[in-house]
Order: C-alpha cells, then structure tokens, then sequence
C-alpha cells in the first residue's frame, strides 16, 4: 500500500488567491483512498491557509497517477503526477 501525501502537500502547492465567496469545503481528488489522519492533515492545513473552516471529502481519480489535487470554491492546488506532467508538456511547448 502506498503511503499517502501528508503536511508536504499544502507546502509544495502553489499559493493561488483564494476565492472568499467559495465553498468550505476541499473536494481532494486522489489516485487511491487516503486515511483518515491525511483526510484530517488536508483540513487542518487549508483551515489555516484559508483563515476560515474547512472541510474535506475525497475523490478518486486514478488519471493523476500519484499526488493529490484539492478544490476549493474556484481554486485549484495540483500537485498530482499528471498535473506537473501536464505543466512541463506546456512548457515545453
């Protein structure tokens, strides 16, 4: 079983602007389930970050091979696989 992305996500996601008038909740996309300590982890972290509560629900999606990408309201963190995959293909385009 693979260990799940922990405190080192919310450190290497970039820092967007946050959208106030968003949801508190972080839809966090992974490619397998995440426990409960992450679960609780990703909370605590975009809690801080937003300056408001926020709540996590998790969704599976194995396209982002491995890494996670959390939704809040309009903002997106990638810091998936596919997502850094996808940043390099542009860039070198």
């Amino acid at each position: 079983s693979q260990t799940p992305p922990s405190s080192d996500c919310a450190q290497v996601l970039p820092r967007l602007p946050s959208s106030r008038s968003g949801t508190s909740t972080a839809v966090v996309a992974t490619p397998s389930a995440l426990s409960d300590a992450a679960l609780k982890e990703i909370e605590a972290n975009y809690t801080k970050l937003y300056g408001r509560p926020i709540s996590a629900v998790t969704n599976q999606d194995t396209s982002l091979i491995a890494g996670v990408r959390v939704r809040v309201g309009d903002d997106v963190y990638d810091a998936s696989v596919s997502g850094r995959l996808q940043r390099l293909a542009e860039n070198v385009h």
